[in-house]
């Protein structure tokens, strides 16, 4: 009898072992176990699950909580571009301020990953746009005398010979005086000149011809942050704005000191000229004449100035001031 009780436990326990181990061993090659809560991640090791233990699309945005990833659960390096499907990340995915300076590598960012149009300069602060520089820039000191000086200046513009639309130059002039006596400055198309600022670079001379000027400006090119003046007396421009186009061009001078004698500060013949935020001063009642057009854009003009041509509509122009400088008529343009 108690033979028989043994053998009976003995078959009972032997049958709950291989029961155990068919189930573990069914367990194993199962595939379609649902268990929600049973694991989690307390329960998997760092490291124990590779991308060679999970089904291929098992894990999508359907299966993954919001913020469950976080930036310190992905090794530095595991996610490159290659990963990433044209498209899948716009700009509703990023966090505002998310991608900043400190997050994006050395050259990560090319010109053939930026749509024609998707920057446009008022999407640049003030910072990033005076950081923005022509390709090609020539500085021009004042190291020597104040007619070395000149010279110097006239030979880096001369020296220029490959400048078009696709192709500009900046020749940026630092602080000082540069006297060029009776030669002119002769500008060029797509060329910029760029002083150092009003009253701190002072490009001066003499002329003895009524075609000539201190400063011959062209086409398609910009004078600005200067004192341009002319020491000389009677019929003598300081400023001749000058083209290659036979039927005339555009001259565009801005923040600039404008100074004459007894003459033409500004003479455009059959050109004409825009002049942005300057000042014209003359001690001796200089004139500005302008046979195609002349358009001041918040400019001052001197007491003593006679504005004389085409304004901006094409029609003839004059603008005057009282003798406290206020303005007393303007159909040149825009003026203050």
């Amino acid at each position: 009898m108690r033979f028989g009780f043994f053998l009976t436990v003995a078959l009972v326990v032997s049958l709950g072992v291989g029961l155990a181990a068919v189930d573990r061993a069914q367990a194993q090659l199962a595939t379609d176990l649902v268990c929600n809560g049973c694991v989690d991640s307390t329960d998997v090791q760092d490291g124990s699950l590779g991308p060679q233990d999970l089904i291929p699309g098992s894990i999508n945005t359907t299966t993954i909580a919001n913020t469950s990833i976080t930036g310190n659960k992905i090794s530095g390096g595991a996610v490159t571009g290659a990963k990433i499907a044209n498209g899948t990340i716009s700009p509703l995915k990023l966090i505002p301020g998310s991608i900043n300076t400190s997050t994006l590598a050395t050259n990560s960012i090319t010109s053939n990953k930026i749509n024609n149009g998707a920057v446009l300069l008022e999407d640049l602060n003030a910072e990033v746009v005076g950081k923005l520089e022509p390709v090609n820039v020539v500085v021009v000191g004042a190291d020597g005398t104040a007619t070395e000086n000149c010279t110097a200046l006239r030979n880096a513009i001369a020296g220029i010979t490959d400048a078009s639309v696709s192709n500009g130059y900046l020749v940026r002039v630092g602080p000082g005086d540069f006297d060029c006596g009776g030669n002119a400055v002769v500008m060029k198309s797509f060329v910029d000149v760029e002083g150092s600022g009003q009253n701190v670079t002072l490009i001066r001379g003499i002329n003895t011809s009524d075609v000539s000027a201190i400063v011959i400006l062209a086409d398609n090119s910009e004078l600005r942050q200067a004192t341009i003046q002319n020491d000389g007396v009677g019929d003598n421009s300081t400023l001749f704005p000058h083209t290659l186009r036979k039927n005339g061009g555009v001259g565009r001078v801005s923040d600039l000191q404008i100074v004459g004698f007894d003459a033409e500060l500004i003479f455009c013949s059959s050109s004409r000229v825009i002049v942005r935020d300057s000042r014209l001063v003359t001690p001796e009642n200089a004139t500005v004449f302008c046979g195609s057009g002349v358009t001041f854009i918040g400019s001052e003009l001197d007491v003593d100035l006679a504005v004389d041509g085409l304004g901006s509509s094409g029609s003839l122009c004059t603008a005057t001031v009282d003798e406290a400088g206020a303005l007393l008529s303007n159909s040149c343009g825009p003026l203050l």
